[in-house]
């Protein structure tokens, strides 16, 4: 009869060490390189996991945006069309989850890649694609002018004297350039 207290004893105590171990110790959170990332469509870029118990399952919530894949600890994002995405990454054992929150802009682009004007006479261009924000400047303005509006993504040049220039339209959100060549000739 003791015999079989002091087993039963001995298993309680056994049983609550190791149910007391599992609350002892730790859960990781997941860390990722980059919890913020923008890219340009057709863009891929990598963030690795850094912190984590070694099994991970990735995920995005808008995949028409962006797709994911992952190789050991690489994260592989591609960006697919212009939008915003949560690319979510979940460490299996831990259950804990990290969200890298993603942005895709649109290639910058022209409607147009060279201007030929007459002095005193105007031309225009549209900026087609990109993020809505841009600086635009023309390297030589002795040559020609522009004039930016906005609202409609239009760009007027006009041909002051005889040469050559450039425009340089400059994404502001992606650092994206795009250089337009005028060449202005003689008024006849």
């Amino acid at each position: 009869m003791k015999k079989t207290i002091y087993l039963r004893i001995l298993f309680v105590l056994t049983l609550g060490g190791l149910v007391s171990c599992d609350k002892d110790t730790p859960i990781e959170e997941v860390v990722v390189s980059r919890q913020k990332e923008e890219l340009i469509v057709g863009q891929y870029k990598h963030i690795e996991i850094i912190v984590g118990t070694g099994r991970y399952e990735v995920s995005s919530n808008n995949p028409k945006v962006a797709s994911v894949s992952l190789s050991d600890t690489n994260v592989r994002i591609r960006a697919n069309s212009k939008g915003i995405a949560e690319i979510k990454v979940k460490d299996v054992f831990s259950k804990q989850v990290r969200i890298i929150n993603l942005t895709v802009f649109e290639k910058l682009s022209l409607s147009i890649d060279s201007l030929r004007l007459r002095e005193n006479e105007y031309g225009h261009f549209t900026v087609t694609t990109g993020s809505g924000f841009y600086s635009i400047s023309s390297n030589n303005t002795r040559v020609a002018r522009i004039k930016y509006f906005p609202t409609d993504a239009v760009v007027r040049v006009d041909g002051k004297t005889k040469g050559r220039t450039t425009i340089v339209v400059t994404d502001l959100m992606t650092r994206q350039t795009v250089t337009l060549y005028v060449m202005v000739t003689a008024d006849k």
